[in-house]
């Protein structure tokens, strides 16, 4: 990645650097309320139950199935839970009713994959389907597969391979790729992780539903296409402890309120989120909240979310931003909002925003959204020490300690990077501070200057 600052010295220094609403069809999926089939039993066909055992994972990023190194074996202890009280009524019997999660989220059956199954137990949830017409939103536009997961691990603080942890793959068989994977291990980082008996050896770590979302372009995910989802559990692989996972609404469209961010791959100090919410459920909910927690290592800066009443921190301050529709949010209907955050200097690697959620009266416990990885690029060198001695231009700026940096020469500023010349590299003196003399300066009557790095 470059970074790139522009010196003109003929003259001058140039330094270069509301609501819709819309009807969504159910999915693809067969069953994917798991509203059909007994209790206590594997969901029916088609969906595909498969065990295995856990002997550790290859740590790796992305995480992949095959880095899994699952092998043969294991005890089915994947079923179908049923509550005759309806949706977010019943509680983990490992979590108690202290713990915030009630199953199932949606009607009254979802599906438990790999309940308490320890002993390095693995299981494997799966189903194959034709992306078709109902699989479109026409919010977007685009191909959807939705469905939100709850885990619920144990947390025994062993090293990170051997923990408990679930892991989610979307393939395209047609096209043969792979069009999304995440996996989740107790303890990890960037989650937002809640546990009971926290710091014990019974911890267990858990997080209310989240949606999943994976819409990776109509190209990638095209109508015809087979694509095939897998959801997998598993206990820690030394065998004391247990993982399980939730699973319900799976297709095109949960059948809830739901909310969704998006932003920019990369950035350099601030990032803008869109945050977009929707009605999935067959009426409308009142007193819909959307709320935000500012990520680790940023802190907000602005919020853009007209005729909502929004509660924020002070601009250079982290915490949480809650933004309050008025009135109703209508079935079928949708809305989006902005949240702008800073990087805090010196903060490198990826700005994860996973802690957001939304609810409602008629929902009233939370509904996270997906997490957003933003990679840090790094930052523009700011410019300063510009001197003129003589016949020796000269510039500085501050930057990280031990970086290297190549000046580029040109007599023609819209000449392509490529076809500048190397005229040196920084130098630097006290720890961060770069400097650069270009003795050769005043033998042109303008010539521009362009700071690589590396």
């Amino acid at each position: 990645m470059n970074n790139t600052l522009v010196c003109n010295i003929f003259l001058s220094i140039v330094v270069a650097a509301g609501f819709s609403v819309g009807t969504e069809a159910r999915a693809q999926f067969v069953n994917g309320g798991f509203e059909s089939g007994a209790a206590n039993i594997p969901p029916p066909a088609p969906w595909t139950l498969t065990t295995y055992l856990n002997p550790s994972f290859t740590e790796q990023t992305p995480e992949t199935l095959a880095a899994l190194d699952l092998i043969t074996g294991g005890v089915a202890k994947t079923v179908t839970l049923t509550s005759a009280s309806g949706p977010r009524t019943q509680t983990d019997p490992g979590l108690g009713a202290s713990a915030s999660l009630r199953w199932p989220r949606f009607g009254n059956q979802c599906a438990i994959v790999n309940q308490q199954g320890s002993s390095s137990n693995v299981n494997s949830l799966s189903q194959t389907v034709t992306i078709f017409s109902g699989s479109v939103d026409p919010i977007d536009g685009k191909t959807h597969i939705r469905f939100v997961v709850a885990p619920v691990l144990q947390n025994p603080n062993h090293v990170f391979s051997q923990q408990p942890y679930y892991f989610i793959q979307v393939v395209n068989i047609t096209q043969q790729t792979v069009l999304y994977q995440d996996l989740g291990v107790s303890g990890e980082q960037g989650v937002p992780w809640k546990s009971i008996n926290g710091g014990s050896p019974t911890e267990i770590d858990y997080t209310d539903w989240q949606l999943v979302d994976i819409a990776p372009g109509n190209a990638q995910m095209a109508l015809g296409d087979q694509v095939t989802l897998k959801i997998i559990a598993s206990g820690c692989s030394l065998g004391a402890h247990y993982g399980q996972v939730y699973v319900d609404g799976v297709g095109a469209t949960v059948p809830g309120i739901s909310v969704e961010g998006t932003a920019p791959a990369s950035a350099a100090s601030n990032i803008t989120y869109t945050l977009s919410c929707k009605n999935g459920a067959a009426s409308s909910e009142t007193g819909v909240v959307i709320l935000f927690n500012t990520p680790s290592n940023t802190t907000f800066q602005a919020v853009n979310a007209p005729g909502m009443v929004n509660l924020t921190p002070a601009v250079g301050a982290a915490g949480a931003v809650a933004c309050t529709f008025p009135g109703s949010l209508l079935a079928g209907a949708s809305s989006s909002i902005s949240i702008t955050v800073n990087i805090n200097p010196g903060t490198t690697g990826t700005i994860v925003a996973g802690n957001y959620e939304i609810h409602s009266t008629e929902e009233p416990l939370p509904l996270l959204g997906p997490k957003i990885n933003t990679a840090i690029l790094p930052s523009p060198p700011l410019l300063s020490g510009l001197t003129l001695l003589g016949t020796n231009f000269g510039f500085s700026f501050n930057d990280t300690p031990g970086s290297s940096f190549t000046v580029l020469t040109s007599t023609d500023v819209a000449l392509p990077s490529g076809d500048w010349t190397v005229a040196g590299s920084m130098t630097e003196g006290p720890s961060g501070h770069f400097t650069f003399t270009d003795p050769q300066a005043a033998t042109n009557q303008q010539r521009f200057y362009r700071v690589r790095s590396p």
